[in-house]
């Protein structure tokens, strides 16, 4: 419930913030959605991570660059325990050297319904326990035909689909079932883009 009650909180700052730009620039959503969101994001993901904390260690599935890599960041500061995977060899290597020894880092692909169980046991294994999954990994399907709905080919759909809606059924799923043998709960972020609210206005 904690976890429901912070993604609740969330969406509707993001939102009051997103409404009160496009209010000011009705005739540019896509701008006004992006300065929304800009202008709250990092707030937002500060004190969702100072609460994610509480439970520890945290898993981060797709954490080795960008939002995912800075939440990493913040949630080590404030003393969580880190195991955090990425599909790209360099951005894992990089990641490794941002986040020190105390972390773990591996490669691993979001999209591989191993992954998520591994980057669980690495937290077991390394920490003791599992108590918190962040998941930010997901991707453009552009490159595999991607695109609008009348020129999406099946590539397109499938990648799209096993980036962004698999890969999240596979880490939430890993996630859930360590909680339900243990008997006990434990906190579960999903990390979604802007697209989703205001789509690319050629798409």
């Amino acid at each position: 419930m904690l976890a429901v009650g912070m993604l609740v909180d969330n969406a509707v700052v993001v939102t009051e913030s997103v409404f009160k730009h496009r209010q000011r620039m009705p005739d540019r959503p896509l701008e006004a959605t992006l300065a929304g969101v800009r202008e709250v994001g990092v707030a937002t993901l500060a004190g969702t991570a100072t609460s994610v904390v509480v439970f520890l260690p945290i898993v981060f599935i797709g954490g080795t660059t960008g939002l995912g890599l800075s939440a990493a960041k913040a949630c080590l500061r404030a003393g969580a325990s880190i195991v955090v995977c990425g599909r790209n060899a360099d951005s894992v290597n990089a990641a490794k050297t941002a986040l020190g020894p105390s972390s773990r880092v591996f490669v691993g692909d979001a999209a591989d319904p191993t992954t998520a169980d591994t980057a669980i046991q690495l937290a077991i294994d390394s920490f003791g326990r599992f108590d918190a999954l962040y998941h930010v990994a997901g991707g453009s399907g552009r490159a595999a035909g991607d695109g609008p709905l009348h020129d999406v080919s099946d590539a397109g759909v499938e990648v799209t689909l096993r980036l962004n809606l698999a890969s999240l059924i596979y880490s939430n799923r890993a996630a859930v079932r360590v909680f339900l043998a243990r008997a006990s709960g434990g906190s579960v972020l999903n990390m979604g883009s802007v697209l989703g609210y205001s789509p690319s206005p050629q798409f």
